[in-house]
């Protein structure tokens, strides 16, 4: 799998973390941000990357372990996970995994779990909620590398 984009340098995406969240959304117009309800879990300050998307159905998490496998070092991976805020599709053994293959972050529409492994790992971690419980793991139906929906912004695969 190939996710760069070779109009995209990594000098630039270090360059964006040198601004605030506010000062990217003031650059790129109104409606470009995340919705509110979008939270740093793991906080660590501003994030730039290539994304890697995830489009999951409601309540499934399988397909998540594959895509890590597929990341590279400063990968975003950005899960469109329905807004399921009852059933996780990120905890701290995926943060660890994706911590060690030097990905950048993860974003989720929708729960992750176990939030002290999270803080123990490090690892950015942006979700619209933390639960306990755990999305299915059947591998139905998931897309890879596909403008997804978060946090009602549209990201497309750069």
């Amino acid at each position: 799998m190939q996710y760069e984009d070779e109009n995209v340098s990594k000098e630039l995406y270090t360059k964006l973390e040198t601004f605030s969240t506010t000062e990217i959304c003031d650059a790129i117009g109104v409606f470009h941000a995340m919705d509110y309800t979008m939270k740093p879990v793991i906080p660590t300050g501003t994030v730039a990357g290539p994304a890697v998307t995830l489009d999951l159905p409601l309540g499934e998490s399988a397909a998540v372990v594959d895509v890590i496998r597929h990341l590279k070092e400063g990968d975003i991976l950005v899960i469109a996970g329905r807004d399921a805020r009852n059933s996780a599709c990120w905890g701290d053994q995926r943060s660890a995994y994706a911590k060690i293959i030097n990905a950048k972050a993860v974003v989720v529409d929708g729960a992750v779990r176990d939030l002290p492994g999270l803080r123990e790992q490090g690892f950015p971690v942006f979700a619209r909620a933390v639960c306990s419980g755990a999305a299915q793991k059947t591998g139905a139906g998931s897309s890879i590398s596909v403008e997804a929906r978060h946090g009602c912004s549209l990201c497309h695969r750069y």
